[in-house]
């Protein structure tokens, strides 16, 4: 049985401001091996200081999870791709 590794979520704090429709992001995922790899994602609302995304996992199924706001940038139609960080999103970190 293989496990897949867990990434480090934000806990929103204070008033949410939900997004009017989902908004292109890039988020630097943060996994609990260490890897921090760039995923694309929605996202769907926001504090402060945390930003809840909908993405989804190579193989796997959609989430929604909250992520720390300085980890999310948004995807300006007509950019050239960011240099990857770290794996793509198909290549999740393996569990050591």
């Amino acid at each position: 049985m293989s496990s897949a590794p867990r990434i480090f979520r934000a806990i929103p704090d204070g008033p949410v401001t939900p997004a009017s429709s989902p908004i292109a992001v890039i988020v630097a995922m943060h996994w609990s091996t260490g890897e921090v790899t760039d995923i694309r994602a929605e996202a769907l609302a926001w504090t402060r200081e945390a930003v809840q995304v909908r993405w989804t996992p190579s193989g796997g199924t959609e989430r929604t999870d909250w992520v720390t706001a300085a980890d999310v940038r948004r995807v300006t139609p007509g950019a050239r791709p960011a240099a990857p960080r770290g794996a793509s999103a198909g290549d999740l970190p393996r569990h050591p």
